[in-house]
């Protein structure tokens, strides 16, 4: 290894340029991985295995140009899956119960990396079960801000204003903290 400057070492470096064609169709590849096992025994295929470790930053994979297809030859998008099941699945490996533990999210960032929006399911309560909570998170333009939480016991939590348009309907009792503000008619029922 180096002791000063840069060093860059490449295990394969593939690089494929198709240039000068004047029609038909070209398809490239820089690689095609295809295997085929034998259903006798108990088998398994793996087209691809990457473990990176060692270095200070680590990273399995850069994609820097172009869609990915997961059962879909011409992906739409950055990451395009199509089967009977498209599944994505978020797996917290952390054995904890704490509140707000075991945690899996998903953040939509800007262009400055600022998170704007988040989903966010976590463990609900301090006990060893599989008690959940779900919630929202919006950017009030400085911080994303929790603003709908569902508890493990159905409960609904709104944070804020709420604008609806349509019928709200709740079955249940309901809890409101601060004012109530009718604009129109109110009628009662009280079946009991």
């Amino acid at each position: 290894g180096v002791s000063t400057g840069t060093d860059t070492v490449y295990g394969l470096d593939v690089d494929v340029t198709n240039l000068n064609a004047t029609g038909g169709t070209i398809t490239s590849y820089g690689i095609d991985i295809n295997v085929t096992g034998d259903v006798g025994g108990d088998s398994k295929n793996i087209g691809l295995n990457v473990a990176v470790t060692g270095a200070d930053t680590n990273y399995g994979a850069l994609i820097n140009g172009g869609n990915v297809g997961i059962g879909n030859t011409a992906p739409s998008s950055q990451l395009h899956m199509t089967s009977e099941a498209p599944y994505i699945t978020l797996t917290n490996s952390t054995d904890e119960n704490i509140d707000g533990g075991r945690e899996g999210k998903i953040i939509f960032d800007d262009h400055n990396n600022a998170t704007l929006s988040m989903i966010e399911s976590s463990h609900d309560g301090t006990a060893a079960n599989t008690k959940a909570k779900f919630q929202i998170y919006v950017n009030n333009g400085t911080t994303a801000t929790e603003r709908v939480k569902i508890t493990n016991d159905g409960k609904h939590i709104i944070t804020g204003k709420m604008s609806i348009s349509s019928d709200l309907k709740v079955s249940g009792d309901t809890l409101i903290v601060g004012n109530l503000e009718v604009q129109g008619t109110t009628t009662t029922i009280n079946s009991n």
